[in-house]
């Protein structure tokens, strides 16, 4: 889908610069999502640079999440024939990375949970001692193989996946509600000229099942006699990715109860017969 174009940049307000396309949700793991004319040169880069390389790229935290998921892989991988994973090897110091090809080593992923969003009791954006949690995930063991040393998955960066949840959480809001029609929490954040971590406008939701590609949506709700606007999202169900749950502005004016799009984004295998359901387990083309 895509949206009417924005005029301005949603992260840093630029509008003496050039203009690109944002994907709300990042293409590499089945966004279709589409806000134009939308960041500047400078946020495309620090998103881009978050989405593509630190998080979903080929050597990625979350790349061994996008294979067993069944997302896109990249064109090299496509020619080569062979999805590779990287996976740290040995203890401490002595660690060594080994880049292995999907079968050969163990798949896994570390995410971040949060408890909340406690803002919409406490009013308290920081200083949350033991806000987020993280969690440890296999997905995927290789058949008949015997691992005799230590081995860990690529780190979890908290700035890294914070700021892309709080991309995908405010750019969709400005996509729904319009730029400038509610106050933003996190732009900011995303745009680096507040590095402080915002933990308690994020929380950690009941996910609605394991056969989509994504799932967002968008709810006003009232608290400490305010209006908030919350973003619910979550991608790589099939890899038991989190669903997150942002506070991402304020409004002022009582909640609007209309209820508004969801997007539930399932793969190819659904049936065109009205009602059908996924199969368990189905997965979308990973080379499409």
């Amino acid at each position: 889908m895509i949206y009417r174009s924005v005029g301005r940049c949603i992260y840093c307000g630029a509008t003496d610069q050039k203009l690109t396309l944002e994907h709300i949700i990042p293409e590499c793991v089945g966004g279709d999502l589409e806000l134009p004319d939308s960041s500047c040169e400078a946020c495309r880069r620090l998103t881009g640079s978050i989405n593509e390389q630190q998080l979903f790229g080929d050597h990625g935290t979350y790349r061994a999440a996008r294979v067993y998921a069944g997302t896109k892989f990249s064109e090299n991988a496509k020619k080569s024939g062979q999805v590779m994973v990287p996976t740290f090897w040995g203890d401490g110091d002595s660690q060594v990375r080994r880049d292995m090809a999907v079968g050969e080593g163990p798949l896994g992923a570390a995410y971040l949970r949060f408890f909340g969003p406690k803002f919409l009791q406490s009013g308290n954006w920081f200083d949350d001692p033991i806000n987020p949690q993280v969690s440890y995930i296999h997905l995927a063991w290789p058949e008949q193989t015997q691992v005799t040393e230590p081995f860990s998955f690529p780190s979890l960066k908290f700035h890294q996946v914070a700021r892309f949840i709080s991309k995908v959480s405010h750019a969709y809001a400005v996509a729904e509600l319009g730029y400038g029609n509610f106050r933003p929490f996190l732009a900011d954040f995303i745009s680096e000229k507040d590095d402080r971590l915002p933990y308690n406008l994020f929380g950690t939701v009941k996910s609605r099942g394991v056969n989509f590609i994504y799932d967002i949506d968008l709810i006003e709700l009232r608290a400490r006699n305010s209006t908030f606007i919350v973003v619910t999202f979550q991608i790589l169900s099939a890899a038991f990715f989190p669903r997150y749950k942002i506070v991402v502005g304020e409004v002022d004016r009582k909640p609007n109860t209309k209820p508004r799009r969801q997007f539930l984004q399932i793969g190819p295998w659904r049936s065109k017969k009205k009602g059908a359901e996924p199969k368990p387990g189905a997965r979308w083309n990973s080379s499409a």
